[in-house]
């Protein structure tokens, strides 16, 4: 009897098989609830308006400190905010850091300026009375990633960005260690009491009486006016320049005033920031005039010539004439050689070699054929430094070639596209 009692009262105490399902129905319907919104919450987009600061962010502010020291500061605020972090006075500070490109400054994320000075106290190489607020618009930007450094080299092209020689174009001839300091050459720009340089002996006396009048002569001179760039002839500049005496330094090395000159280059030792790096873009004429004359000079080695062949297509048009021997460079016809037979404008009609197995002329654009030469070739430069130089091809390298002159038998180095065949 008892027993039947105890079994009675343990039915009425559990739950009934509809009480325990709508127990376990309730509770795991929470569960996938919050599983679900979590989910929808991480695949949701956020706008892009809510990432930028608002005043109900942490300020942001820059402190001034000793230059090359930005990092030991950024990593001795970061010790101190972790060994407080735990203890009855933390740092109230959310981030701090330093960025590469900005010297004697870092920035510290807090929300009041106590706290900052908090966070800078007993920091060494840190100037406490320079703390200052970075304002909400500027702070994105100190977060922008900074632009890649361009790696200067030996050899590569830079352009003067300020000083008389701006928008020269000048060759790097050694960068040093530090990073900001180059020297490099260029071709100089002479600006006597005349404006530029006369090599007639008949104008030396009227320039010499002229000396004071024209001595504010580059406050007044526009600089559209500039005299042309040439070599350094140091035979010239005695002739009309006895104010600064010519001294020979080596075999061509000299010495005019400050300024060094080796085979005829300006050499100068320079900082980077007054050189612009970046989409130099230099001209076929440019880097001819540091190619040198059949090796006169010693740059001629330091010159790229396939640098040479890049710059074609951007100096100007190729010139085709009949009778050319001329190359397919892309599309399907790619390495046909024919013979020039006749221009329209752009369209260039060729008849291929007998190797092609084609029999009739076909027409292409100026822009997808190029000139080729055999070594025995007797050419004329059309166009460029060596414009009518002829002579005998002694070696092809892709779109430049060396001809021995017909003049001084020197080798001159030229495009192929700028010489003509058949003399």
């Amino acid at each position: 009897m008892k027993a039947s009692r105890l079994d009675l009262e343990r039915q009425r105490e559990e739950p009934s098989a509809e009480e325990l399902a709508e127990q376990l129905r309730h509770r795991y319907s929470r569960m996938d609830y919050g599983r679900t919104a979590q989910y929808v919450g991480d695949e949701g987009d956020v706008p892009q308006h809510t990432l930028i600061p608002s005043v109900q962010d942490p300020s942001l502010w820059v402190v001034k400190c000793k230059p090359g020291k930005e990092r030991d500061v950024v990593n001795t605020i970061m010790r101190k905010y972790l060994d407080r972090e735990n203890t009855d006075n933390p740092l109230d500070v959310s981030c701090c850091f330093m960025r590469d490109t900005l010297k004697g400054y870092i920035y510290i994320e807090s929300r009041s300026n106590a706290s900052v000075v908090a966070a800078i106290t007993n920091v060494n190489n840190v100037y406490h009375s320079k703390v200052m607020l970075v304002p909400i618009k500027d702070m994105v930007d100190t977060m922008q990633a900074a632009k890649k450094e361009v790696q200067l080299q030996p050899g590569g092209w830079v352009r003067m960005r300020r000083g008389k020689y701006t928008g020269d174009l000048c060759q790097l001839i050694e960068v040093f260690d530090s990073g900001d300091l180059v020297r490099r050459a260029s071709v100089e720009t002479f600006r006597f009491v005349s404006g530029g340089v006369d090599t007639s002996r008949a104008r030396i006396s009227a320039l010499q009486q002229r000396q004071e009048q024209d001595r504010k002569w580059k406050a007044r001179k526009p600089l559209s006016q500039r005299p042309p760039q040439k070599l350094f002839n140091p035979k010239e500049i005695e002739l009309l320049d006895r104010t600064k005496p010519v001294i020979p330094k080596g075999r061509n090395v000299f010495t005019y005033g400050t300024d060094v000159f080796k085979d005829g280059f300006l050499e100068k030792d320079v900082r980077v920031g007054m050189l612009t790096v970046e989409n130099v873009n230099p001209t076929l004429e440019e880097i001819q005039r540091f190619a040198g004359d059949g090796g006169a000079n010693g740059y001629e080695g330091n010159v790229d010539l396939s640098a040479l062949a890049a710059t074609a297509l951007k100096d100007g048009p190729v010139e085709f004439v009949p009778g050319d021997k001329v190359e397919v460079t892309n599309g399907e016809m790619k390495n046909v050689q024919g013979i020039v037979q006749s221009v329209d404008g752009s369209q260039i009609t060729v008849a291929p070699n007998a190797s092609a197995g084609l029999e009739r002329s076909l027409t292409f654009p100026a822009k997808q054929l190029r000139k080729c030469f055999e070594p025995g070739a007797h050419v004329r430069v059309a166009n460029g430094r060596f414009a009518n130089e002829t002579g005998l091809v002694l070696r092809v390298d892709d779109n430049v070639i060396t001809l021995l002159s017909d003049l001084n038998l020197k080798e001159v180095n030229s495009l192929s596209d700028r010489c003509h065949g058949n003399l």
